[in-house]
């Protein structure tokens, strides 16, 4: 019998957290053509894998609308619709310059978004005291009164939503750090 427990029982390696679901634009239509081929393209879920930057948003939001080649046609103009219904960026790392991509996907005739959810997306917080711990992103500023300047991510969001050319029904911003103050 060996003495030496670790040896009989070796430990498993922890990998860091957050590491290896780091999501590069490079990645993005890899990964979102993996598991529509395995989900279908109506419901693209991203939930958990932190996107790496605003161009990774808008490599999602080009996946999204190349998903299209698959959709419907729109009347006679030979465009096709994107298929895809729900798109699921929760944890996602999204920060308002990437949410500018999230609106033009959003205005995009093509787009046929029914359901966003952008829960636990801090980033796009007004205010650093409503989400503590939350590390500086490199595309938000702070002013001198410890307020984040959000690059009117939320505002543009609103905008988007009141447009007719919107097709969101539902959005859920839970945990996103957004206050009445914003």
């Amino acid at each position: 019998m060996d003495p030496d427990p670790q040896r009989r029982f070796p430990q498993k390696k922890k990998r860091p957290k957050g590491h290896a679901s780091l999501l590069h634009a490079a990645d993005v239509f890899r990964i979102i053509t993996e598991r529509v081929s395995v989900n279908g393209p109506t419901r693209v879920s991203l939930r958990g894998r932190a996107l790496s930057g605003p161009d990774a948003v808008k490599a999602v939001c080009d996946a999204v609308l190349e998903l299209g080649r698959q959709g419907s046609w729109i009347g006679n103009n030979q465009t096709r619709i994107s298929p895809t219904t729900t798109l699921n960026l929760a944890s996602g790392n999204v920060c308002p310059a990437g949410l500018e991509h999230l609106v033009n996907l959003l205005l995009d005739k093509r787009c046929q978004l029914k359901e966003l959810n952008l829960v636990d997306n801090p980033k796009l917080g007004v205010h650093l005291r409503d989400v503590q711990d939350t590390p500086p992103a490199h595309t938000v500023t702070h002013a001198d009164d410890d307020t984040v300047v959000d690059g009117n991510g939320c505002e543009i969001l609103a905008r988007a939503i009141r447009s007719n050319s919107c097709t969101l029904t539902q959005l859920n911003l839970g945990g996103c750090g957004i206050t009445c103050k914003g």
